[in-house]
């Protein structure tokens, strides 16, 4: 895992009211390697749970929903993997807008199209894997089934083609 060196610095200057042009690739990289910093760290609790054994269900009270959807799901780590993947995408874009439209890019780049194009990976983590795993997650025996229930066979056939077709991984 690589952190640039000036992260303070470029974290400064996004959140102060400055123009600092140079920011926009460096900050959204940043927040890239945020986001898979945050999926490592979140894969940790997952596998020390497993070692200790809490994922020995005895009811499905809120506690144990919670872990079941967020720990042993992986939901948490899957969040910062997409959002991962999801920067990449902006900052390909950005990049693309940058070299290939120049003059475009320098009359009609705003500083609020940074911050969305820093929101919306958390936006697409959350999106495309914790609020299905919210509703299709239960404990059945004693044992947690993550994305294993859903309403209809249509929504399975949607969930499918989303993970099959669409993945970016």
């Amino acid at each position: 895992m690589i952190v640039e060196d000036h992260s303070p610095v470029d974290i400064f200057f996004i959140f102060s009211r400055q123009r600092c042009h140079f920011l926009d690739g460096r900050a959204i990289l940043n927040f890239q390697t945020a986001l898979e910093l945050f999926a490592c760290i979140m894969l940790t609790p997952t596998y020390i749970l497993e070692m200790v054994g809490v994922y020995r269900y005895k009811d499905s009270g809120p506690a144990e929903m919670a872990t079941c959807i967020l720990f042993k799901g992986r939901t948490l780590a899957s969040l910062g993997h997409n959002g991962s993947t999801a920067c990449l995408v902006a900052l390909t874009i950005d990049r693309y807008w940058k070299i290939v439209h120049p003059v475009h890019h320098r009359k009609h780049y705003r500083p609020w199209m940074l911050y969305v194009g820093l929101f919306m990976p958390w936006l697409n983590g959350a999106a495309t894997y914790l609020l299905p795993a919210l509703g299709t997650s239960g404990i059945v025996n004693g044992t947690c089934i993550a994305a294993g229930f859903w309403p209809s066979k249509v929504m399975a056939k949607v969930r499918r083609f989303f993970l099959n077709k669409l993945s970016f991984c």
